[in-house]
């Protein structure tokens, strides 16, 4: 388990192991709402630290951000 700030290079190079990983576990990822480029950049880290076989988990809270989440999931669909 390690703490990652999206788009972080210091971040991704600092952690105890490399990517892809197998399990990707985010909690409150989207708290309040954002803009579309720190959506793409939250979509960019999952990317980067994930393979084909990656399970990601996120946590989200449409009540808090709920054009953020919708956001997330349509620039995700993008993909």
């Amino acid at each position: 388990v390690a703490p990652l700030s999206w788009g972080n290079e210091a971040d991704v190079r600092g952690l105890p192991v490399r990517a892809p990983f197998d399990l990707i576990v985010g909690t409150d990822v989207i708290y309040y709402d954002a803009e579309i480029d720190q959506i793409k950049t939250l979509l960019q880290a999952i990317t980067h630290l994930s393979g084909p076989s990656t399970v990601v988990f996120l946590a989200l809270d449409k009540q808090h951000a709920p054009n953020s989440v919708d956001m997330f999931f349509q620039a995700g669909a993008l993909r």
